[in-house]
């Protein structure tokens, strides 16, 4: 546009040589109209471009700020995770302590009840052998019967409720081994420190 004026002010120029009638103040004032119309036309592309940039200015700070809050909402969400996790290690090793100590004390219950099962069967034998003994030199021929069917009663079934208290000792000491080794594997597996 400022060439167009320049050409206008050109053809001006020459037609007042041409032209003696035409005054240099009427050629100034075509010129200064032009001049007016450029300044106009140029002030008003400024002013578009102002706006253009203010509205991207404004978009860019939407952005910012929308990202900033993105940024607020994940710290908040790793500091919950942090605390959850910590809360749970917490609650694991609490569970895994608490298994320990029923691991160690159903050994040393059912090392207890071998003892007393031990004790309770060379007890019954010595009773077994002290009743045939004492009943053999009257009866020599019902010594192998009473050898047979000699059952001490009260013996045997406290013989038999030891070993069945043993046999439910060893399953619930197999099942706390197999929860330790659960929580244990579950601790030490790469997906439990990832959720991290």
């Amino acid at each position: 546009m400022l060439a167009e004026t320049a050409a206008w002010a050109g053809i001006f120029i020459l037609a007042v040589h041409k032209a003696p009638r035409i005054t240099l103040t009427s050629a100034a004032l075509v010129l200064l109209v032009h001049y007016r119309r450029d300044y106009h036309a140029l002030f008003t592309r400024m002013q578009e471009t102002e706006a253009r940039y203010e509205t991207t200015v404004a978009e860019f700070r939407e952005h910012i700020a929308q990202h900033d809050a993105t940024i607020a909402d994940l710290k908040e969400r790793n500091l919950e995770l942090e605390s959850t996790i910590k809360d749970r290690d917490e609650q694991i090793s609490m569970a895994c302590e608490a298994l320990n100590q029923e691991v160690i004390q159903g050994k040393a219950v059912i090392s207890s009840l071998r003892r007393e099962v031990e004790e309770k069967t060379k007890e019954a034998q010595d009773w077994k052998e002290y009743s045939m003994y004492r009943e053999y030199p009257f009866s020599a021929r019902a010594y192998p019967a009473r050898q047979d069917s000699f059952e001490p009663t009260s013996l045997t079934g406290i013989i038999a409720e030891k070993t069945q208290k043993i046999e439910e000792l060893k399953d619930r000491l197999s099942e706390c081994h197999s929860q330790l080794t659960s929580i244990q594997s579950t601790m030490n597996s790469p997906s439990f420190h990832t959720k991290k």
